[in-house]
C-alpha cells in the first residue's frame, strides 16, 4: 500500500512539472461536463464534487480545487435574446445578397448578350461594383502597369508571407478548447515544419517590410515632378485606405456582436464564443478605430485583426515619415536610420 501511494505521489509531481513548461498543456487541471437537472444549485455541484476528490487528492499528495463557471452552463433549447443590432445586421446582410444576385444577374446578361461597352449611367456601374463575375474577372487579371511588372516576384512573396503568418491564427482557434492529443501539439514545437508556421512574427516583418518598400517606391514616382504634397493629399490617402477597409471589416464586427452566438451551442461555446462576443459589443468601436492593438487587449474584439489595426498605423505612420523625407531630403538618415 505505501509503495503504491509513493508512486502515485510520483506520478502526481511529474504531472505538475510537465505543467510548468510553456510549451505544454496544463496536466493539473481537468475540465469535466455534468449533465444536471436545470433545478441544481451550482454551489452544491461544486461541494459535491470537491467532496468527492479530496480523498483521491490526499492520497496523490495534492489538494484539489473545484471551480464552477455558471456562464458555460446551457440548457436544452436555450433561448437567447435578440437585440435590435440583430435586426440591423439580418437586413443589412440581406440588402448586401439582394445587390450581389442582382449585379451578378445583370452582369451576366450583358455578356450573354454580348453588351461590352462601357457603362455610361450610374446606376448600372453602382450594380457592377456588385457583380460576382466582374471583382472575380479583376481579382484574376494581371496587371500590364510597369510598376506591376517590375515588382511581380515581391508581390507574389508578399502574398505567401501574408498567407502564413494567417496559418497560427487558424491553428490557435482548433487547439484553444478541449483536445484529444495534446502531446501531439506539444511535440509539434520541436518540429522544423510547425516551428516556423508558429514563428509567424518574422514572416509579419518580412510582411511589413516589404509594404513599406512598394508604399516608398509608389509614393516616390507619383511625388516625381510634382512641386508640392499638400496636407489634404495626406487626408486624402489616409481616407481612401479607411474607406476601402472599413466597410467589409464592419459587417463582420456587426455580424460577431449579433448572430454569431447563435451559430451554435455546446459546453465551450459560451465560454470561447460568448466571450468574443461580448467583448465585441463592449469595445467594436476601438476597432474600427484601428486600435485594438493598444487599448484593452485582454478583452480585445476578434482578436487576429491586432493585424489590421497595426498594417493600418503602420501606413499612416510610414506616410508621413516619406512626406517628411521628401520634403527636407537632409533629415532623410535621421529619420531612416
Amino acid at each position: 500500500m505505501g509503495e503504491k501511494k509513493f508512486k502515485m505521489q510520483t506520478f502526481a509531481r511529474k504531472v505538475m512539472e510537465l505543467s510548468k513548461h510553456q510549451n505544454h498543456f496544463r496536466r493539473d487541471v481537468l475540465y469535466v461536463g455534468l449533465c444536471v437537472p436545470p433545478q441544481s444549485a451550482i454551489p452544491a455541484i461544486s461541494r459535491g464534487l470537491e467532496g468527492s476528490l479530496r480523498d483521491a487528492a490526499k492520497q496523490l499528495g495534492v489538494t484539489a480545487e473545484v471551480t464552477t463557471d455558471e456562464g458555460a452552463c446551457q440548457m436544452q433549447q436555450q433561448q437567447r435574446p435578440h437585440r435590435a443590432v440583430h435586426l440591423l445586421t439580418g437586413f443589412g446582410i440581406f440588402v448586401i445578397t439582394v445587390l450581389v444576385a442582382y449585379g451578378t444577374g445583370y452582369d451576366a446578361f450583358r455578356r450573354l448578350q454580348k453588351h461590352e461597352v462601357p457603362v455610361e449611367t450610374k446606376r448600372t456601374r453602382f450594380l457592377l461594383c456588385f457583380s460576382l463575375i466582374a471583382n472575380f474577372k479583376k481579382l484574376c487579371a494581371i496587371s500590364c502597369s510597369e510598376a506591376h511588372s517590375e515588382f511581380q516576384a515581391i508581390q507574389g512573396f508578399r502574398t505567401v508571407t501574408a498567407c502564413i503568418f494567417m496559418l497560427p491564427h487558424v491553428f490557435m482557434a482548433l487547439v484553444i478548447g478541449p483536445i484529444r492529443n495534446p502531446e501531439w501539439v506539444e511535440k509539434s514545437y520541436l518540429n522544423i515544419f510547425w516551428a516556423s508556421i508558429y514563428s509567424s512574427s518574422v514572416y509579419l516583418a518580412v510582411f511589413f517590410c516589404i509594404s513599406g518598400f512598394l508604399l516608398s517606391y509608389l509614393f516616390l514616382r507619383e511625388m516625381d515632378g510634382r512641386p508640392v504634397f499638400k496636407l489634404s493629399d495626406f487626408f486624402v490617402v489616409v481616407i481612401q485606405r479607411y474607406v476601402r477597409l472599413t466597410p467589409v471589416y464592419a459587417v463582420v464586427i456587426a455580424f460577431v456582436t449579433s448572430w454569431y452566438i447563435h451559430m451554435g451551442e455546446g459546453p465551450m461555446w459560451n465560454t470561447l464564443i460568448g466571450t468574443e462576443v461580448e467583448d465585441c459589443r463592449r469595445h467594436w468601436w476601438i476597432n474600427l478605430l484601428y486600435f485594438n492593438n493598444y487599448f484593452e487587449l485582454e478583452e480585445m474584439c476578434m482578436p487576429p485583426t491586432w493585424y489590421v489595426a497595426a498594417d493600418f498605423q503602420c501606413h499612416i505612420v510610414s506616410l508621413l515619415l516619406l512626406i517628411l523625407v521628401w520634403k527636407h531630403h537632409w533629415c532623410a538618415k535621421s529619420v531612416l536610420a
